[in-house]
């Protein structure tokens, strides 16, 4: 076992050396120093995430800054659920895309930090029916009545997430009598492009 999670740990610092623009005696410690056993984990299972997605679809890699990668990293050491790991290896691939990295912003890591489970399911599904709908994102969204219905949500627990939503400045309130009753969330452009760019792997 510990031959298999030295390679793991090999594997994952080769791949640092790929798409992130560090001195090479530096790339070991980003993932060993004063990191716990648990969190050291999560960070090289998203590492492996977006390495595994990068090698099935190639792209030339655009060397990201530590500046963007450090925060990025530690963000994702905090999260064992694996949609969740996987929202941060889409981070990953967008900032080491030239394609896409001028579409992502240094903020997204530390905003999904800040989202739990539940906010992250919301985020999705409505994220996957605006989608297949063909929906305008600045208009349909999910109000509070609907995501107890759909969800099973404790009313409280809904409001709490939808509040978070807010905070961050993913969702807005919608229009109208939603806005003043506080009863509904709604993609903002920020939080569209958002979302868009940690469901690179679905």
């Amino acid at each position: 076992m510990a031959e298999t999670n030295d390679q793991l740990v090999i594997e994952a610092r080769n791949y640092i050396s790929r798409i992130v623009d560090f001195p090479e005696k530096e790339i070991a410690g980003v993932l060993v120093d004063r990191v716990d056993i648990w969190k050291f984990a999560n960070k090289v299972r998203v590492l492996l995430i977006a390495r595994e997605f990068m090698e099935q679809q190639p792209f030339p890699i655009r060397k990201m800054s530590p500046e963007v990668f450090i925060p990025l990293l530690d963000e994702s050491a905090l999260v064992a659920d694996e949609r969740i790991a996987k929202m941060y290896a889409s981070l990953i691939i967008c900032f080491s895309n030239p394609e896409s990295y001028n579409m992502v912003h240094p903020s997204y890591p530390k905003v999904l930090g800040q989202l739990s489970k539940l906010d992250v399911q919301l985020l999705e599904s409505m994220y996957a029916g605006i989608q297949h709908g063909g929906f305008d994102f600045k208009e349909k969204g999910f109000t509070l009545e609907t995501v107890c219905k759909i969800f099973k949500f404790d009313k409280h627990q809904a409001a709490l997430s939808f509040q978070n939503l807010w905070r961050v400045g993913i969702c807005h309130k919608g229009h109208g009598l939603d806005a003043l009753n506080e009863n509904m969330i709604v993609f903002t452009s920020y939080g569209w492009q958002f979302i868009a760019a940690c469901k690179v792997i679905k």
